[in-house]
């Protein structure tokens, strides 16, 4: 956990990487937490954020809320993976998996702009800053 004296912005967020699969794991939680509201409240609509299902198709409120839970067990999983890798080796994830959360992210972020996925976003950033760190440093 070392940080240069240049880092700016990196400093203070430096060694964060090391806890970015239990972050992926609490934000899992927190999306599994938020579909039980919306499923028990009955508002389905939320998931649409203001828009409106296609009028005429039926079931489409509740296979919204299918994948919504599905992909909070799915975050929840790859946050698992990420964390035991991470404790194992001590090193953060590579390069090309920090790119693929930081694109996919990104591309939520455009199609969904009220959604979670700013964090995935950030998230993102921070494990590709310690990757290319990581990758730059010499190894011991």
């Amino acid at each position: 956990m070392r940080a240069a004296q240049g880092d700016g912005l990196w400093g203070p967020v430096a060694a964060l990487w090391q806890k970015s699969g239990r972050a992926l794991m609490v934000l899992s939680i927190g999306h599994q937490l938020f579909a039980a509201m919306v499923w028990a409240t009955g508002q389905h609509r939320l998931l649409y954020l203001g828009q409106r299902a296609p009028e005429g198709v039926e079931g489409l409120d509740e296979a919204a809320m299918l994948w919504f839970l599905l992909s909070g067990v799915l975050f929840f999983m790859v946050g698992a993976v990420m964390d035991w890798g991470i404790r194992a080796s001590g090193e953060p994830p590579p390069p090309w998996f920090s790119i693929f959360v930081v694109v996919f992210s990104a591309v939520m972020v455009i199609l969904m702009p009220l959604s979670g996925f700013w964090a995935g976003l950030a998230l993102g950033l921070v494990l590709l800053r310690a990757a290319l760190g990581r990758a730059r440093s010499p190894r011991s």
